[in-house]
């Protein structure tokens, strides 16, 4: 019951972000070219792209918790629960990616990611949603391991499942 709660509270979040975004912040551009660019000039940024992908990623997510199957050991899991496992690969990192290039640079000089004039208009709390939501988003997703003895393993590390043999 929690899984659903949290997917449909990061829709209703992210939703609400970015209603915000388009309706009431109106962020100045150094030419009138880009001001013609989609979602109000912010599709340049990939900060916006990555909370649109967050909240469709969660949206799927939703759908899967109530029509799909999250049963681990499924042979042929349902196509939502497909598209769920595909989305979570890229929105888990791109997430990643946005939140440590913005805390990075954000260490390093915070007028390269928020300028004085720019916070006079934005609120700072829409821009922390991606990169903290996308970070939470991996404590929902529980990976299979392999139950094979010679499956490959990411990073070669040694497969926990391989029997130990001594020469």
């Amino acid at each position: 019951m929690l899984r659903p709660l949290f997917h449909i509270s990061v829709v209703a979040i992210n939703s609400f972000v970015l209603c915000y975004d388009q309706l009431y912040i109106d962020l100045p551009m150094p030419n009138k070219a880009m001001e013609k660019l989609p979602l109000r000039s912010r599709s340049m940024f990939l900060t916006i792209w990555c909370l649109i992908l967050q909240t469709v990623y969660h949206f799927i997510a939703f759908l899967n918790d109530i029509a799909g199957s999250n049963a681990p050991s499924s042979k042929r899991p349902p196509i939502i629960r497909r598209i769920k496992d595909v989305l979570f690969t890229l929105s888990f990192c791109v997430a990643i990616y946005v939140s440590f290039a913005f805390w990075s640079i954000y260490a390093i000089d915070k007028e390269l990611i928020f300028p004085d004039h720019i916070s006079k208009l934005y609120h700072p709390t829409p821009a922390y949603v991606p990169g903290y939501v996308g970070l939470t988003q991996k404590s929902q997703y529980y990976p299979l391991k392999p139950n094979r003895p010679d499956a490959p393993t990411p990073a070669g590390l040694p497969n926990a499942n391989k029997p130990h043999t001594t020469r």
